[in-house]
């Protein structure tokens, strides 16, 4: 059995101090979450007591930004959930066309697989040179990664099913060249992405847009983060547009539900009211 070495209220304490102090704020992360994610950096410096890890933290705000790095879970893979971005395919991205320029906010994008996946989409329907795709996360060595375009060619396979499972026409070896075990997408597919830092937390809308994909983020959100975030996208996506949370997350606010619009349950693919 997995044993948290931080109760609840250490968590609570910790992070609050933190915000306090270096105005750095995490505290509206799932607190349960919160704990997981300190405890791992507790066993990685082989520290079991909160006060030594307490002291051991606060006294450098280097340390604080290597913990917070425990709270991001950038496990990320191409055309995740091949049915969703079989919908985005079809009838999402379709239903686009109409606008003379497209704006896509992939936020939580990690390490990038899900703008570039939007990407290929978007290219294979002739319609990504209009588009521009922002992709933003708060973990800053992710979005460096997703820069590089530079993934395992082992990861690759498992993404090379998924596009076909999502409807992917063309051969998929022409998206990426293969150099000492790496897969380096190509640089065409960036050109269209931008890359930039962005705290949902803190942060608020930074222009309007027609898609935005939040996947997988809300489940390590409490109620007033998750509430925060969805007011943000709600600010963010213009009427008519396409929200795509999670496939296991739902928004249950009441408050919200009058802008978002269940269009398909099955994918969580929501669409703002007119």
């Amino acid at each position: 059995m997995y044993t948290l070495l931080i109760t609840p209220e250490q968590t609570r304490k910790i992070l609050a101090d933190i915000k306090q102090i270096y105005l750095l704020d995490m505290l509206n992360y799932n607190t349960q979450f919160a704990q997981k994610a300190i405890t791992k950096m507790m066993r990685t410096q082989k520290i079991d007591d909160f006060d030594e890890f307490y002291r051991f933290v606060m006294v450098d705000e280097s340390r604080i930004k290597e913990m917070f790095g425990y709270f991001f879970i950038n496990v990320s893979w191409m055309f995740r959930d091949p049915e969703v971005f079989k919908m985005i395919r079809e009838k999402v991205i379709p239903a686009l066309d109409s606008y003379a320029r497209i704006k896509i906010w992939c936020a939580g994008c990690a390490t990038g697989e899900e703008a570039y996946s939007i990407a290929i989409i978007l290219d294979e329907l002739g319609l990504l040179e209009r588009t521009t795709i922002y992709a933003t996360d708060i973990d800053t060595q992710a979005l460096h990664v997703a820069r590089t375009r530079r993934y395992s060619a082992t990861h690759m396979l498992a993404c090379t099913q998924n596009y076909y499972l999502s409807g992917g026409v063309k051969p998929f070896k022409n998206y990426y060249k293969i150099h000492n075990n790496e897969v380096i997408l190509n640089e065409r597919l960036a050109n269209n992405i931008c890359f930039a830092e962005h705290n949902l937390i803190t942060d608020s809308s930074f222009n309007e847009f027609q898609l935005i994909l939040c996947r997988n983020m809300f489940i390590y959100f409490n109620d007033d983060l998750q509430k925060h975030a969805l007011q943000t996208f709600d600010k963010s996506l213009e009427n008519g547009g396409f929200f795509i949370s999670g496939y296991h997350e739902r928004i249950h606010r009441n408050d919200l539900k009058k802008s978002f619009k269940l269009y398909s349950k099955l994918h969580r693919i929501y669409r703002k009211s007119y």
